[in-house]
C-alpha cells in the first residue's frame, strides 16, 4: 500500500473536458496554459497547430481503448503488439491487452505523453509489463475541467477504471505525466489538484509514480516576465510533498535542456525522437527499480 495513512476512494463520474489555450505568448494569464493550444479552434501537438471540431469520445472498446480503433502500424510495431483507439488528432489511447507476472500499467499524460506513446509502449511491453493503458492528450489538466475536446486527468482514470473490472483492481501501475498545463493556474492550486488524481486513482499495492514538469519557458523573451521555472519547481515539490514516487524529467533535461525540448513555437514540446525516448526510459526504468 502507498505511505499515505489514508485509504483513498475512486472517482466514478467521467465528465467532457480540456484546457484553456495560451494564444499569444505575450498575453499569457494565469489561467492559461504552456501545453500548445487545445480549445476547440486551435489544436497543437509537437508545436504544430491545426483546426479541428471537438469530438464526443464514443463507448471505449476492448478495456481502455476509445474512439476509431485499430491495431498500430506494422511500420511503427512490426508485430503489431498494441491496439490504438484515434478520438482525435490531439487524443490518443494505446492498449497492450496482454497480462503477465509483473502486472498492468496505466500511463495518463498531456501532449507529452502523446508524443512518447509509441517509445513508452515498446519499453514497457519490453520490460514485460501487461496490460497497458496509454492515455495521452494536448494540452490536458488534472481537472476536472469543463467545455474540452480532451477530458482531464481525473476523467481518464475514471473512464479507464470503469472500461474492465481489470482497471479496478489495487494491482495496478500507475503513472501520472500530467502539470505542464497546471502550473499557469497558481500555486495555491498544486496540492488540492495533485490530490484529486491520488483520489481517482485510490487504493494501491503500488506507489504512484508522477513524472515532473520541466520547460525551457524563460528562455522566450515574450513570456520572461513569468518565472516559469519558479512555477515549475513549486509544482515539482507538491509531488514530493505528497508522498509520491517521482519521475525526474526535470532532473534528466537539467543539463541539456535543448537535446530534449524544443524552442519555438512553444519552449514546451519533445524534441523527435531524443525528448520522446527520453521520457519513454524514465518511465519504464521508474517502474524497473521499484
Amino acid at each position: 500500500m502507498r505511505p499515505r495513512g489514508r485509504h483513498l476512494g475512486s472517482l466514478g463520474v467521467v465528465l467532457a473536458a480540456l484546457f484553456v489555450a495560451t494564444g499569444a505568448y505575450a498575453q499569457t494569464t494565469a489561467v492559461d496554459t504552456v501545453d500548445g493550444g487545445a480549445d476547440a479552434s486551435v489544436i497543437a501537438k509537437r508545436g504544430e497547430r491545426w483546426q479541428e471540431t471537438p469530438q464526443v469520445p464514443p463507448t471505449p472498446v476492448g478495456g481502455c481503448l476509445t474512439g476509431a480503433v485499430s491495431l498500430v502500424p506494422a511500420s511503427t510495431d512490426p508485430s503489431q503488439r498494441w491496439s490504438v483507439g484515434t478520438i482525435s488528432v490531439n487524443w490518443k489511447v494505446a492498449l497492450r491487452s496482454q497480462p503477465t507476472v509483473k502486472g498492468a500499467v496505466v500511463v495518463v499524460g498531456d501532449s507529452l505523453t502523446l508524443a512518447a506513446t509509441e517509445e513508452t509502449m515498446r519499453n514497457l511491453i519490453d520490460a514485460g509489463y501487461g496490460p497497458i493503458c496509454i492515455d495521452g492528450g494536448v494540452g490536458r489538466r488534472v481537472g476536472p475541467t469543463s467545455g474540452s475536446a480532451v477530458s482531464s486527468g481525473v476523467e481518464v482514470i475514471a473512464r479507464i477504471m470503469a472500461s474492465d473490472a481489470a482497471w479496478q483492481t489495487a494491482q495496478i501501475h500507475w503513472v501520472v505525466a500530467l502539470g505542464t498545463n497546471d502550473v499557469s493556474s497558481g500555486t495555491s492550486t498544486y496540492a488540492a489538484a495533485i490530490q484529486r488524481a491520488i483520489t481517482a486513482i485510490g487504493s494501491t499495492s503500488f506507489p504512484i509514480r508522477w513524472v515532473d514538469v520541466r520547460t525551457r519557458r524563460n528562455e522566450d523573451a515574450q513570456v520572461a516576465y513569468i518565472d516559469w521555472r519558479y512555477l515549475e519547481n513549486t509544482w515539482n515539490s507538491r509531488l514530493s510533498a505528497a508522498g509520491l514516487t517521482v519521475v525526474g524529467w526535470s532532473a534528466a533535461t537539467a543539463a541539456t535542456p535543448w537535446n530534449y525540448i524544443i524552442a519555438l513555437p512553444d519552449y514546451v514540446h519533445l524534441v523527435a525522437p531524443a525528448g520522446e525516448v527520453l521520457r519513454a526510459d524514465l518511465v519504464s526504468q521508474s517502474l524497473l527499480t521499484g
